[in-house]
């Protein structure tokens, strides 16, 4: 069976093939509650203002990259002394969990920006055949950013 360290980097990879928060969140938590000393684990993928407070025997570790703050992680540990050991790995779990949420909000981003310009050029399009002056002299600019995205 692998360690701790190869299966939480096991994780990480499998972590981009899930579709969803919902499916992120199970699966990292699943795996999560499977370290040696922590009883259960809660993943939260979203960045709220208002945390749920921890209860006594909780840890929580932000998932943060860059600036910005994609959620957090509970963790309920039964035996500290069993955790201490691979407190790294699960860190390092954590920051990579967090490059993945970030990665998936600038995904996010790209693809709202690129529907956004094609339905400028689409609406440019409507205007050109139309016969607006205005659409007709922004059309060649407008198809070199549309054709180089």
């Amino acid at each position: 069976m692998p360690d701790v360290a190869s299966r939480l980097l096991m994780l990480a990879v499998m972590l981009r093939s899930l579709p969803g928060r919902t499916q992120f969140e199970t699966f990292a938590a699943a795996a999560l509650a499977e370290v040696p000393g922590v009883a259960e684990a809660r993943v939260t993928a979203l960045p709220l203002l208002d945390r749920p407070q921890l209860a006594a025997g909780w840890k929580r570790l932000d998932l943060v990259s860059g600036c910005e703050t994609f959620g957090f992680v509970d963790l309920r540990l039964d035996d500290a002394a069993a955790f201490a050991p691979h407190a790294g790995d699960v860190q390092n779990l954590i920051n990579l969990l967090a490059h993945e949420m970030e990665r998936r909000a600038t995904l996010a981003c790209l693809q709202e920006a690129h529907e956004a310009l094609a339905r400028r050029h689409e609406d440019l399009e409507r205007r050109m055949e139309e016969g607006e002056p205005a659409a007709l002299a922004a059309a060649p600019a407008s198809r070199a950013r549309l054709s180089s995205v």
